[in-house]
C-alpha cells in the first residue's frame, strides 16, 4: 500500500506509476497537513488493509513528508503487530528527521503525537530531486532541523550552515544531518545508550513542542521561526 497525500500525488503520479508499474499495489490519498494525522485515518488505513487482505508479507510505502510518515509507520508499527514500511521522504525535513528517526504516530485529542510508536522502515529512499518542488518555507523546516543536529554533535556543519545561509545542490548536508540522527538513536530510542536520544528529545520536546502546543491549532508554525525565536537574544 502506497500511502501519500494529495498534492504529492498530483506532483508525481506519473513516476509512481512508472516505479511501481511491475507490482501490485494500491494508493491510498490523504488530504494534505498536520490534521491528516488523526484517529480517523489510521482506522480507514486499518480498515483498507483488513479489506483487501494484506497480510504480514506486504508492506507499506510512505511516500510523502513528515505527516505521511508518520501515518504510515504508526500504521505498519500495529497491523498484524509489524509489517515492512519503506519511506521515500519528499521534503527536506522529513527525509532528516522523520524517515530516520524511527517516531510514527498520531495527534489527539488535540496534542501534537500523543499516540505513537518506535518503528524503524526497512528502506529508506531518499532523491534530492523532490526538493525542487519545495518553497523557501519548507527548505527553511529542514534546515532549522538540521542546524539543530550540528548544535548536538556536528561543529563542520554549524559553521558551513552559518557561511552558507541555504540550501545548496549537492552539498551533502543531508547526510551530514542523517549521520548525527542516526548516532542519536542507535541502540534503543527509549534509552540513552549508546547514543543521545535523550539529549535529542529533550531539545525538541522542550523547544520546538512548547511553542508547536500553543500555535498548533491557530497558526501551524513550522520549526525554522520556532528555531529563530528561541535564539533571539
Amino acid at each position: 500500500l502506497l500511502i501519500t497525500d494529495e498534492n504529492v500525488f498530483s506532483l508525481y503520479e506519473d513516476r509512481i506509476k512508472n516505479i511501481m508499474k511491475n507490482l501490485s499495489y494500491y494508493v491510498f490519498k490523504i488530504v494534505p497537513g498536520e490534521r491528516s494525522k488523526s484517529i480517523e485515518n489510521y482506522i480507514k488505513i486499518n480498515k483498507f488493509l483488513v479489506e483487501n487482505n494484506f497480510n504480514r508479507g506486504d508492506a507499506i510505502i510512505s511516500f510523502g513528508g513528515g505527516v505521511v510518515g508518520d501515518l504510515g509507520g504508526f500504521v505498519a508499527s500495529t497491523y498484524l503487530r509489524g509489517i515492512d514500511i519503506i519511506a521515500v521522504p519528499t521534503t527536506l525535513l522529513s527525509m532528516i528527521d522523520s524517515s530516520v528517526g524511527g517516531k510514527n504516530g498520531i495527534n489527539f485529542m488535540d496534542l501534537k503525537n500523543q499516540v505513537g510508536s518506535f518503528y524503524f522502515p526497512s528502506y529508506v529512499h531518499i532523491d534530492y530531486s523532490f526538493l525542487e518542488t519545495l518553497d523557501e518555507r519548507n527548505i527553511n523546516n529542514g534546515l532549522a532541523e538540521i542546524f539543530k543536529y550540528s548544535v548536538l554533535k556536528d561543529r563542520e556543519l554549524f559553521d558551513y550552515l552559518k557561511s552558507a545561509g541555504k540550501l545548496q545542490k549537492g552539498t551533502g548536508i543531508v547526510n551530514s544531518g542523517n549521520s548525527v540522527h542516526s548516532w542519536s538513536v542507535r541502540g534503543s530510542p527509549f534509552w540513552p545508550i549508546p547514543g543521545c536520544t535523550w539529549l535529542l528529545e529533550s531539545v525538541e520536546s522542550w523547544c520546538w513542542h512548547s511553542l508547536d502546543l500553543q500555535v498548533f491549532k491557530a497558526h501551524h508554525f513550522c520549526q525554522g521561526p520556532c528555531l529563530w525565536v528561541l535564539l533571539l537574544p
